[in-house]
């Protein structure tokens, strides 16, 4: 090495160049390391002689990468324009005068010959002396210029006394060109440079060599002369190197930038723009900065490597070395050699690394030629720096250079998942759905269930609830009416509460629990309940239209939810004219008027034409309970002089019942006054010989026990004759006395007969203070039924409640509990359980 670079002139350079070599060399084997490493950890089961193999190729593998490095390395900062030491002989350069000037000889420096320029006439006044390069061609980008000079300068010390006009200095110029003007020299056309002067000055039998660099800035032209002038100094220039300074060729951030000519004094610091390497990507053209200096600083923008690849030093790649083959022990097998695969190494050393291995692509210390995908079983998703990460949780082994991992079946990834996360499965059904109506308006009901207790791996669960009305196998959505709070999609919560429903229908809630992933497939996480709502009042007002229409009045009906069984239900229409934008403007409100209805419509007059009204009804109970208001819905008057006509059959038809209900009242009142001019005809006594059917219905038995207060009761049911109504009308004594045989009697004479102890034995049943008829009860519904409670036989049964030892067994607010709301039907109940607990507590029979 160090004959070659004595060979080639570069002098002292030579250790300087030698060194950044090196450290190119070092930067290199930290990368070949890393690849040599990372094969090896592929390899997990090792002979021990395979072990010491590896322990004995690797030194020498370091050894022949390293001196590889060595000679391939062509990174540069100067580009030489003349050389001197080169050129040798050779020069040819112009002398001015030709006689008594600039001479050529040899001098032995450090033990070798070198040809120099030298010039010594110090005893000679007014010297002026030239020696002229010949012509030097510029790059043209390269405005700036260094001319490095080696030289010797003589002591004038060392001179006798007649040198009066000894200096120690010369003088450079430059002239610029276009061309080669050949021998032609005028001295008007250079200008000065700098005078040069030495460092140290050389005595009579040492020698001390100065160095000196100078640049020239803003050239221009094609060309230049350089010239030293000569104004009485004894001197001897060994060396001139003519060179410009350049960035060399790099690879910063994955970015690789061209070689660059350092800017002058004009442009201290030039952009160069440059590209990223292969397999790296950037959002925007990477930059960096070339200084006058030939350095690069202030790198703008980075690459980073594509999917599938990882970021290696200055490159690409995977974490397996391209050209290395993988054996059935788990050892490196190299591939057979190739010369061909190393031009730039010295056969010698390409015969050494073939014996090692070979690779597909040129070895290189920036590697930039290195790109190798991500290996079987690791990805890499995104561009970046990162290395390739083995596939996650869930995921399928990848093929060589995966940007992801595909999912196994049955997995999935959301839009939203980064493709470097694992897959995720689908939940389970949510369990423990329940349904409650304890603490709950009318109408009300809550669903509840707990979270799956398999989330497939995600955070991201939520529930959509479903509500049908099932009859039989026909099942119907329930529709927009029936409300859900907070909602029936998108819940967090595992809880809703339902509200709108009807009575007496049967309702399917489904609950269906989902993932960011559900999307992807058809089986759905799903529990499902039946339920149904068993009150009675008030009832809901569920649609209200307009029947008919005039300039002055409005016809309204509604309908109401269904009832197990009809009750007369009465209504409360709310109505008030709407504001305009004017009123509204003004802050005027409209006040509400009120109508308490008994039927479900009504026609409203005495409106204004053209005007809109806002209507709203509900429903109000027996007890006076309301239930809730309707939803608020427009209704307007026509114009005035314009009648909408209404149905035409519905007219009719109401035309027709009302003659029929008219002639239904006429017939019975003439029947009903010919009964009372019978009655009226009748005498006395016909009451007693009359038919059975003209007999006086016989009353029904009354409880007083469903009552508070017995007098209520008597004062309901029992009717007092005013004296003043009542009158003797005959005396009946015009009979016959019959004789009374007492020893054909049964029982002998009737005094004897009270009068004996037999009548306390015999035994006088009391009426039933339950059933109306003094009957035992056998079942629930019979005890209801004789207490006029029937219609709560289903809230009964569905409370369990099937036999009368149960029924017993309530108190108030057990009866409360399944249903019964009404006060006086409470009351009316709960007195009957108190009668059959003091007839079962007490003898049935009573002595008299």
């Amino acid at each position: 090495v160090s004959s070659r670079l004595k060979e080639s002139g570069r002098g002292h350079d030579a250790q300087s160049a030698l060194l950044n070599e090196s450290d190119e060399t070092e930067r290199y084997l930290n990368t070949t390391s890393r690849w040599v490493e990372r094969g090896a950890a592929l390899s997990t089961v090792h002979s021990g002689d395979n072990s010491m193999d590896h322990r004995r190729t690797k030194p020498f593998l370091f050894l022949c990468v390293f001196l590889n490095g060595v000679f391939i390395s062509t990174s540069k900062k100067e580009e030489v324009l003349l050389d001197m030491v080169a050129s040798g002989a050779e020069l040819g350069w112009l002398t001015s005068p030709v006689e008594h000037g600039w001479e050529m000889g040899q001098g032995a420096v450090n033990g070798s010959l070198l040809y120099n320029y030298y010039i010594c006439n110090v005893e000679e006044r007014e010297q002026d002396n030239w020696l002229r390069t010949t012509f030097i061609q510029r790059n043209p980008t390269a405005s700036r210029v260094f001319v490095e000079l080696r030289f010797v300068v003589r002591d004038c010390n060392s001179f006798n006394a007649d040198s009066l006009t000894c200096k120690e200095t010369f003088n450079l110029y430059i002239s610029e060109a276009d061309a080669d003007i050949g021998t032609a020299f005028r001295k008007g056309q250079f200008r000065k440079v700098a005078t040069i002067a030495p460092d140290e000055i050389s005595s009579p039998g040492e020698m001390k060599m100065n160095t000196e660099t100078k640049f020239v800035d803003n050239l221009s032209r094609k060309g230049f002369y350089l010239a030293f002038q000569d104004i009485g100094a004894c001197i001897a220039i060994y060396s001139v190197r003519v060179y410009y300074k350049t960035c060399p060729a790099t690879v910063q951030s994955l970015a690789a930038f061209p070689e660059t000519v350092a800017g002058g004094e004009n442009q201290g610091l030039r952009e160069v723009a440059g590209s990223c390497v292969k397999n790296a990507v950037s959002d925007e053209q990477p930059r960096i900065y070339c200084t006058t200096e030939g350095e690069w600083v202030v790198p703008v923008s980075q690459c980073q490597c594509s999917p599938g690849f990882e970021a290696m030093k200055d490159a690409c790649q995977a974490l397996v070395l391209e050209g290395f083959a993988l054996s059935s022990h788990h050892s490196f097998s190299p591939p057979s050699p190739s010369p061909s695969t190393h031009p730039s190494i010295h056969p010698s050393i390409n015969v050494a690394l073939s014996s090692v291995f070979t690779t597909t692509a040129p070895l290189n210390p920036y590697g930039s030629q290195t790109s190798v995908e991500c290996q079987t079983g690791f990805f890499k998703s995104s561009v970046s720096t990162d290395a390739c990460k083995p596939c996650p949780e869930n995921t399928q082994p990848s093929g060589p250079g995966a940007k992801y991992c595909p999912c196994k079946d049955g997995f999935y990834r959301a839009p939203e998942d980064p493709l470097a996360s694992a897959c995720s499965g689908l939940p389970s059904a949510p369990p423990s759905l329940l349904a409650t109506t304890a603490q709950m308006s009318i109408g009300k009901l809550q669903l509840s269930w707990k979270p799956p207790a398999d989330t497939g791996g995600r955070s991201d669960i939520s529930y959509s609830v479903l509500c049908e009305r099932c009859e039989g196998r026909l099942c119907l959505t329930c529709g927009e009416k029936v409300r859900f709070e907070p909602g029936s999609t998108d819940l967090k919560e595992t809880r809703v509460t339902v509200s709108e429903l009807e009575p007496h229908l049967n309702y399917t809630f489904t609950v269906e629990a989902r993932s960011g992933v559900s999307r992807f497939s058809t089986k759905r996480a799903i529990s499902s309940i039946n339920t149904a709502l068993h009150y009675t009042d008030p009832p809901k007002v569920t649609a209200m239209h307009l029947v008919e229409s005039s300039p002055t009045t409005l016809s309204l009906q509604w309908s109401v939810s269904h009832r197990a069984k009809p009750v007369s239900t009465r209504y409360e229409l709310m109505y008030r004219k709407k504001e305009n934008e004017e009123e509204k403007a003004k802050g005027k409100v409209t006040t509400y008027t009120v109508l308490v209805l008994e039927k479900n419509s009504v026609q409203i007059s005495d409106l204004s034409p053209s005007t809109v009204y806002l209507f709203k009804v509900q429903a109000l109970s027996s007890e006076t309970n309301s239930g809730t208001y309707s939803m608020e819905q427009e209704f307007s008057t026509l114009p005035q002089g314009l009648q909408k006509p209404g149905n035409t059959a519905v007219i009719l038809g109401a035309a027709i019942g009302g003659a029929i209900m008219l002639f239904i009242v006429v017939v019975v009142l003439f029947l009903r006054k010919r009964r009372r001019n019978s009655h009226s005809r009748q005498g006395p006594e016909d009451t007693y010989f009359s038919s059975p059917d003209q007999l006086k219905p016989l009353k029904t038995y009354v409880d007083p026990h469903t009552y508070e207060d017995p007098n209520t009761a008597v004062l309901k049911f029992a009717s007092e004759i005013h004296p003043s109504h009542i009158s003797k009308q005959k005396v009946i004594g015009a009979v016959k006395h019959a004789m009374i045989v007492t020893e054909y009697m049964e029982n002998g004479a009737l005094d004897k007969y009270l009068k004996c102890s037999v009548f306390a034995r015999v035994s006088i049943r009391l009426p039933s203070t339950s059933g109306s008829d003094g009957s035992p009860f056998r079942t629930v519904a019979e005890w209801l039924d004789s207490i006029k409670m029937s219609q709560y036989s289903e809230n009964f049964s569905m409370a369990g409640v099937l036999s009368m030892e149960q029924v017993l067994q309530m108190k108030s607010e057990d009866i409360r509990n399944i249903g019964v709301r009404l006060p006086g039907h409470l009351k009316r109940i709960a007195y009957s359980i108190l009668g059959l607990k003091d007839q079962t507590s007490t003898l049935s029979v009573f002595a008299v």
